[in-house]
């Protein structure tokens, strides 16, 4: 008998795959799924380097929403008028609304896309 190092090649690789699945399991869609930071340590840095204007930007936007009163503003508005970045102000009104300052009402309005978009308001003190 001959050797093959083709066969040889084959029967390792065999031995290797030996008890893993047929298929990989399916990869997240990168649009559908929020992937992990590549560094956590860039990522904090990244938070960190915003802390100041994020304050500012939050302060802005209160007062922003405060002015407008019950016609409240969409974030794309808000973003608009401040020039604010789109996805710091989509932070900054999730801290917001978390904070309980401001509440997203049921309200809709249309973007420049012409997709609905929530309008937010300023929380009424009691």
């Amino acid at each position: 008998m001959t050797y093959d190092p083709l066969a040889a090649a084959q029967a390792h690789a065999d031995r290797e795959l030996d008890g893993l699945p047929l298929a990989a399991p399916p990869r997240p869609d990168p649009v559908l799924h929020v992937l992990p930071a590549r560094s956590p340590r860039t990522s904090r840095e990244a938070a960190g380097s915003m802390r100041g204007a994020a304050k500012a930007q939050r302060i802005r936007v209160l007062q922003w929403l405060e002015a407008r009163g019950d016609l409240g503003g969409t974030q794309e508005e808000a973003s608009d008028a401040l020039e604010i970045s789109r996805q710091s102000m989509c932070a900054r009104m999730w801290e917001l609304e978390q904070a309980g300052l401001i509440e997203k009402t049921d309200r809709e309005r249309p973007t420049s896309s012409r997709r609905p978009a929530a309008v937010y308001v300023r929380r009424r003190r009691s």
